[in-house]
């Protein structure tokens, strides 16, 4: 849905972690959606002014947020709170205690509503209660290099790395430092990303 709104991959490329940039491109990509004149773009655009004025917009969200493209995770996975100014801003992952911590987690590698994402919490409930037990900050990708960094191989399946970046990947993965075998990262991740094939 928004992939095709002008303007928008320079809202992604302009979004910083404290929001200090001007909310102008904010307005003018609301009023494109208005200007679609369907009644999931125009509720997505009222989300975006609601969020603009300070409210939380859930009532919108919870109301249009699948005919968006983000499904409803149990659990309360993804709400109207991890949204800034109309857009994910914070994308909250989960252990495996929570039920779709893996749909959601998949959800985020290939939505393109995840490249409005500043801030990336890991939630655990291991001791009894739930944390959040690592945050990371900075754009989509900063995010999602820093969590290759950490062994996250699951990244490489965001079409945010291209076909380059994951032939370089391949090149320079060392085994012998790690549990897995490059074979295994290419079959069960690079290639369902979507560059490595073109």
């Amino acid at each position: 849905m928004l992939e095709n709104i002008k303007n928008i991959e320079l809202l992604t490329s302009i979004r910083t972690t404290d929001l200090s940039e001007s909310t102008t491109l904010y307005y003018e990509i609301a009023k494109e959606l208005e200007l679609v004149n369907k009644p999931h773009y125009t509720s997505r655009a009222n989300f975006i002014y609601e969020q603009l004025e300070k409210n939380s917009g859930k009532i919108i969200f919870d109301s249009f947020r699948e005919e968006w493209g983000i499904p409803n995770f149990d659990e309360n996975i993804l709400e109207a709170q991890d949204f800034i100014r109309g857009f994910l801003w914070c994308f909250r992952d989960f252990t495996t205690s929570w039920n779709d911590n893996q749909k959601s987690k998949e959800w985020f590698l290939s939505s393109f509503e995840a490249r409005f994402v500043r801030r990336y919490e890991f939630w655990t409930c291991d001791n009894g209660y739930d944390e959040c037990i690592s945050v990371k900050e900075g754009t989509y990708k900063e995010i999602l290099q820093a969590l290759l960094l950490e062994g996250d191989y699951e990244v490489l399946s965001s079409p945010v790395f291209s076909k380059d970046e994951l032939n370089n990947f391949i090149l320079t993965y060392d085994s012998e430092n790690d549990d897995y075998e490059i074979d295994e990262i290419i079959e069960d991740y690079i290639e369902a990303n979507p560059n490595y094939s073109k």
